[in-house]
């Protein structure tokens, strides 16, 4: 396809804010793999991974307001795809960095693209980890009317609350009224933990247990509901979202004020949930990554440590880390952080996804698991030479 066919694709210019991690990359590809958007911008702090062919990647931070402004100036993108945010778990812990990428720099980006004349659209990348939990750390089928954190970022929950105070900037920066030149449409697409092709958090370390003969070893009792997301899932809710903003954005702005409209069919200043819709144990949805890499577990010789003593070596061990490294690591795999979603309830509801976007999980689980072990194996075996080793 020629360039100057690809300038009529549905989305025409698109800006991806975090297009070189894990996720983000996933984004990039799809967008241009389907043809759904050129050019294809990336900004990142540090584009030197995940790079693609026939995209272009500008370095900066989100939070400097001068080099956003002459970005969007340069490229005028139409659609904004927001997924730049520091990793929960990323080492050493830094409270300040959220709230510098996932509050102010949000803050930053929103006044520039309702600033821009070009920007009709943005889509964030928020989490599920924004709803509050019951008295016990869990939730049931919670739906995007369940409580949120709205600030302020906390030390002990800085992930957690810095990106409920982005869900709800972003949300409120939608407007309605005003027509496309002058005006933002915005929504939110609340994902769980994303495993798949690229994913160094539950994949790696899962198989590298499993290889060392530890795929039987059980935390909890494996009767509570988890729910993560396939990134092909999450990336298809992202451009159904993208697709029905500009679709709201073409069409001009309602008649009627935003109180007035069927709320069954409001897009603009929504978020949406978005998982595997295949809420299951935590070990179930291992042991299918296990089987695929060929590390079937015999049901009949799992060893349960029960979840309190999980709770309790987690603490142990995240306390015996602070002291070690003086605050500077946490352990990859005993960390609470991880582990609660392993032996709590977490579910939620995509009705209003599946209503308003028509999303659907496009790949099943099983075809997941294949993909993710096959890129896991080959990773494995690319970092044996010198690869870290878990703790």
């Amino acid at each position: 396809m020629a360039s100057a066919s690809r300038r009529s694709t549905p989305f025409g210019s698109v800006l991806v804010i975090g297009g070189c991690g894990f996720f983000g990359h996933h984004l990039v590809r799809t967008l241009r793999d389907q043809h759904l958007a050129w050019p294809i911008s990336v900004f990142s702090r540090k584009p030197d991974v995940n790079l693609l062919s026939e995209v272009d990647y500008y370095p900066g931070d989100i939070t400097d307001a001068d080099t956003m402004k002459e970005l969007l100036g340069k490229i005028q993108p139409c659609l904004i795809f927001h997924a730049a945010s520091p990793d929960p778990f990323t080492d050493p812990p830094n409270p300040n960095a959220y709230v510098q990428v996932n509050v102010d720099g949000t803050a930053n980006v929103l006044a520039h693209a309702k600033a821009s004349p070009s920007v009709a659209a943005l889509v964030y990348t928020s989490s599920l980890t924004v709803v509050l939990y019951d008295k016990n750390g869990e939730c049931f089928d919670a739906d995007e009317d369940a409580p949120i954190y709205r600030g302020p970022v906390t030390q002990k929950e800085p992930y957690h609350t810095s990106k409920g105070m982005a869900d709800v900037m972003v949300r409120a920066a939608a407007n309605t009224h005003l027509p496309h030149e002058n005006g933002l449409r915005t929504g939110c697409i609340r994902v769980p933990g994303i495993y798949g092709e690229g994913d160094e958090n539950m994949i790696v370390p899962g198989l590298q247990l499993a290889q060392w003969g530890l795929g039987c070893v059980q935390f909890g009792n494996n009767t509570t509901g988890f729910e993560p997301v396939y990134v092909a899932n999450a990336v298809h809710g992202h451009v159904l979202l993208a697709k029905a903003l500009l679709e709201e954005a073409s069409n001009g702005p309602s008649s009627q004020p935003a109180e007035d409209q069927v709320t069954t069919k409001r897009i603009n200043g929504e978020s949406f949930n978005i998982t595997d819709d295949h809420p299951a144990p935590f070990w179930d949805y291992m042991r299918a990554i296990y089987a695929a890499a060929g590390h079937p577990q015999n049901p009949h010789e799992i060893w349960v440590i029960p979840a309190w003593l999980v709770h309790v070596l987690a603490v142990i061990t995240e306390w015996a880390f602070w002291v070690i490294y003086r605050g500077q690591r946490r352990p990859k795999v005993m960390s609470w952080m991880k582990l609660e979603f392993v032996v709590v309830n977490r579910t939620y509801s995509t009705k209003k996804a599946k209503q308003r976007l028509h999303w659907h999980a496009i790949v099943p689980r099983a075809e997941a698991a294949r993909r993710s072990a096959d890129w896991g194996l080959k990773w494995i075996e690319g970092h044996k030479n010198g690869q870290e080793k878990l703790d």
